[in-house]
């Protein structure tokens, strides 16, 4: 069985075929997609996915599961908050993970130190 540890499948471009790609995946031989959270703003709807796949298990017998994690060009919004968010929906069954999380000097959305602040947190919260 192979594991996709990162799929976007939350994002609105799947909406309206999210069943049939879980089906190709399937056929692929994937048997679990691991699904990680970009921001705060989208981490419900990622474990919402994760447990609507339990709960209706999917036709195609994907297992979904949730990464919950800031991803480096979300670091700015990082404030008092964030990280008892992150522990708080970590703790969920469904979340298997902490990420989408690291550094990024592509996009420039966030500070470098803003970024690595961030990720120190993240890996804590991860150990």
């Amino acid at each position: 069985m192979l594991i996709d540890t990162h799929c976007h499948l939350d994002l609105g471009q799947f909406d309206e075929d999210r069943d049939e790609v879980l089906a190709r995946a399937r056929a692929a031989g994937v048997g679990a997609i691991v699904m990680p959270a970009i921001d705060l703003g989208n981490m419900e709807r990622v474990i919402g996915l994760a447990e609507s796949s339990v709960r209706s298990e999917n036709d195609a017998g994907v297992a979904l599961y949730a990464a919950v994690g800031v991803h480096p060009n979300s670091a700015a919004t990082w404030n008092d908050e964030t990280l008892g968010q992150l522990r708080k929906a970590a703790s969920h069954s469904r979340v298997v993970a902490i990420g989408e999380i690291g550094l990024d000097n592509y996009w420039k959305d966030a500070t470098p130190q803003q970024q690595e602040d961030a990720l120190w947190l993240q890996l804590e919260l991860a150990a």
